[in-house]
């Protein structure tokens, strides 16, 4: 499911999890948890936002009451020594 950004502002609840998920280390996306329910954020036009760093994501929401910020990243370990045989293990950083 997706929601826009302005439909977050108009929401009586607040974001419960901010997630900001690495995308192949260049661009970061967005997403939300409000109760039980996660969404992608996205524009006017229904496409996913990209932000150009973790720090860029985190302002756009200063309007939006948010209760916990993860950042979502692929292990550099993984990177650096080849992809374990189990698959990738994200590395969750939380954020104030």
């Amino acid at each position: 499911m997706h929601i826009s950004h302005t439909e977050l502002k108009n929401l009586v609840d607040p974001v419960d999890t901010l997630e900001i998920v690495s995308l192949e280390g260049r661009y970061y996306m967005a997403r939300v948890r409000v109760g039980e329910r996660w969404y992608v954020v996205t524009d006017g036009h229904d496409e996913v936002i990209r932000y150009s760093g973790a720090a860029a994501a985190r302002e756009a929401f200063d309007d939006i009451p948010v209760k916990d910020t993860v950042v979502i990243a692929a292990a550099g370990t993984d990177e650096m020594v080849g992809m374990p045989e189990e698959g990738l293990r994200p590395m969750k950083v939380p954020l104030k």
